[in-house]
C-alpha cells in the first residue's frame, strides 16, 4: 500500500489517456511497468475497497466525468519478434501499442497484422476484444496468453481455445478476474503484406474521421435470412451475414446528429466523435438516440463495441 500511494497520482484527467479526449477525473492513477507493481495497485485497490479498470491504449473506453477508483495504466509494452522456418514468431506484453507491433511482424514477412495499422490500442486489448478488420482477426494466430487472476494474484496460460472468441468476444470479457499480461503468437510467411497494410492506412485516412473518437463504436449486428426479404435494399450484405452498423445509423437519419460535443461522424456513422468538449452525459444520450432510431426502423438492438465505464 505504501509503494503504491507513493507513486500513485490522485484526481488525473484522463482527458491525454483516451483516444476520444474527454475530460474524465480518475481519483487515482497508476502507471505499472512490472506485474509486481500491477498487483501493487491491484491489492490498494482492494484495501480501499474502490474499483479499478486497467487502461491500455484508451480506444473502445468511455470514463464518466469521476471515477471514484484506481485507473492503471498497463506500462508492460516490450515484445520480441523471431523469424522461423514455418513462420514470425511474436512474444509480447501486452501494454505494446498495436499498429508499432504489427508493422515490425509485415516488415519481417509476416502476414495477419495489416489490419492492425492505424488502430490506437494494444496487445492486450486487441485480444480482449478479439480485434480485427477486412475479414482477419487476432485470434487467428494467437498460441497462448499468460494472464493474472485480479483476486488470486495466481498466473496461468491459456490456449487460443480456452480463450473462447467470437466476434468482438472472449472469455476476458466474461471473466472480469482475468488479466491479460503477454501473448504469443506466429503469423505466416506471405507476399504483399506491406502493400496490403498501406492500402489500409490509406483507406483509414481517406474514409475514418481524424476527429477524436473511441474507434468503431457499435458491433456489427448478424441478422436471419428473413431480414433481407423485409429490407431488399440490404441484400447485398446477405453472404456477409451481417450488416455494418454504419449503414443502419446512416438510413435511420442519424448520421451527422449532435448531443452537446458529441456527434455521430459525417464521414463513418460507426463512429461517434468529440467534436469539442463532448462529455459522458452527452455521449451516453447521442449513444441512446442512435440505438433507439436504429430500433424503430430496421427492428435491430445495436450492441455497443466500446466500453462505458
Amino acid at each position: 500500500m505504501i509503494k503504491f500511494l507513493q507513486k500513485a497520482k490522485r484526481k488525473v484527467s484522463l482527458e491525454d489517456y483516451v483516444t476520444i479526449r474527454t475530460k474524465g477525473i480518475a481519483e487515482y492513477f497508476f502507471e505499472a511497468e512490472t506485474v509486481e507493481e500491477i498487483i501493487s495497485a491491484l491489492k490498494a485497490a482492494h484495501d480501499m475497497d474502490l474499483p479499478f479498470f486497467i487502461l491500455g491504449g484508451g480506444s473502445n473506453t468511455i470514463f464518466p466525468s469521476y471515477y471514484n477508483g484506481v485507473v492503471i495504466l498497463m506500462k508492460m509494452s516490450e515484445f520480441e519478434i523471431k523469424k522461423e522456418s514455418s513462420g514470425v514468431y511474436l512474444l509480447s506484453q501486452a501494454g505494446a501499442f498495436l499498429p508499432r507491433v504489427a508493422r515490425k511482424v509485415t516488415e519481417e514477412g509476416g502476414v495477419g497484422m495489416e489490419w492492425a495499422a492505424g488502430v490506437p490500442g494494444t496487445i492486450g486489448g486487441a485480444i480482449r476484444g478479439n480485434a480485427g478488420a477486412f475479414d482477419t482477426f487476432i485470434n487467428s494466430f494467437l498460441q497462448k496468453v499468460e494472464t493474472l487472476n485480479v483476486n488470486t494474484f495466481e498466473k496461468n496460460y491459456l490456449s487460443g481455445k480456452e480463450c473462447f472468441f467470437n466476434y468482438r468476444e472472449s472469455i476476458f470479457k466474461k471473466r472480469k478476474d482475468l488479466l491479460i499480461l503477454s501473448a504469443e503468437m506466429k503469423f505466416p510467411y506471405g507476399e504483399e503484406a506491406k502493400e496490403k497494410m498501406e492500402e489500409i492506412l490509406r483507406y483509414r485516412q481517406e474514409n475514418h474521421p481524424s476527429a477524436p473518437s473511441a474507434g468503431s463504436f457499435f458491433k456489427n449486428p448478424q441478422v436471419k435470412p428473413d431480414f433481407f426479404e423485409k429490407f431488399p435494399e440490404m441484400k447485398k450484405f446477405k453472404e456477409k451475414g451481417f450488416i455494418p452498423a454504419a449503414f443502419l445509423i446512416e438510413k435511420s437519419g442519424m448520421k451527422g446528429k449532435s448531443v452537446g460535443g458529441a456527434q455521430v461522424s459525417t464521414k463513418h456513422a460507426n463512429f461517434i466523435i468529440n467534436k469539442g468538449g463532448a462529455t459522458y452525459e452527452d455521449i451516453v444520450k447521442l449513444t441512446e438516440e442512435v440505438k433507439e432510431k436504429v430500433k424503430e426502423n430496421f427492428g435491430i438492438s445495436l450492441k455497443e463495441e466500446v466500453e462505458f465505464m
